[in-house]
């Protein structure tokens, strides 16, 4: 089935899905350009017809049938030419009789001369008809020769035209289908690409995220280990403290049981 303009115009395609198609204005100016190529093919190829169709005959016809013309009148001259040498000798053979019969009786001579005379027009007759017939069965032979050439030459140019409106088809989808091939491969190279670049990313940004996460557990746990010396201190301090407080209050305790007793004194 012809491609045709509306049929690249109303073509629709499905969306794809989890990736990235093609640039749209760049295959909507494909289209168009595709458009207008089918179109301007289909202009010439009506503007042919029309042509054709105005002429009521086909040029190539009409030289063969010129050319059949052109054979028949040349085969007619032919055949008239044929007659006249015809004629020609059949009056020289007459005038070699007549040379030849010179030494006969005067009397012989008037009889052999009359059926000679007689001969002449007969003999240019018969060669006349003959050359007619010749004639016209020349000319309706090139007349039927003319004829099927013009047919198979009309044909012949359909033909070519239709092979060569077919030869400029196959080119334009020859073209597109190059195009789409073309820019499949940049699609995928492009899809690889960034398939390439986002691996090398996610790889990079999980190689800071470990580096980033060993540094501050490694903070992390000296800091757990400050705190552990501290905590370590301060119960020794603590302990220590304890121990020191106890013994103060210890010797004040016992000092104070030591010391003399003192009786209150009364109230005047």
């Amino acid at each position: 089935m012809a491609l045709t303009p509306e049929q690249v115009i109303n073509k629709t395609f499905q969306p794809t899905k989890f990736r990235e198609g093609y640039d749209q204005e760049e295959v909507d100016l494909f289209l168009d350009e595709v458009v207008d190529e089918l179109r301007r093919l289909n202009k010439e190829n009506e503007e042919l017809r029309g042509k054709l169709e105005e002429s009521g005959v086909d040029p190539a016809a009409g030289g063969a049938s010129a050319e059949g013309a052109s054979s028949a009148s040349s085969s007619q001259g032919t055949d008239s030419a044929g007659a006249q040498g015809a004629d020609a000798a059949s009056v020289a053979a007459l005038n070699v009789e007549s040379d030849s019969s010179s030494d006969v009786e005067p009397e012989n001579l008037d009889s052999e001369i009359h059926p000679s005379n007689e001969q002449v027009p007969a003999a240019a007759e018969k060669d006349e008809s003959a050359s007619t017939d010749s004639s016209v069965s020349g000319a309706n032979s090139a007349s039927s020769a003319g004829v099927q050439t013009s047919d198979a030459t009309g044909q012949n140019a359909v033909q070519g035209q239709s092979t060569e409106s077919a030869a400029s088809a196959a080119a334009v989808i020859a073209m597109a289908q190059r195009l789409h091939d073309d820019y499949v491969s940049q699609g995928e190279s492009e899809k690889a690409r960034l398939i390439e670049e986002g691996q090398t990313t996610a790889n990079s940004m999980l190689s800071e995220a470990e580096a980033k996460r060993s540094e501050i557990l490694a903070s992390l746990e000296e800091s757990k280990t400050n705190l552990e010396t501290d905590v370590e201190t301060l119960r020794s301090f603590e302990t220590k403290y304890r121990r020191d407080l106890k013994a103060y209050l210890e010797g004040k305790l016992s000092d104070l049981e030591q010391s003399p007793r003192v009786e209150p004194t009364e109230a005047r």
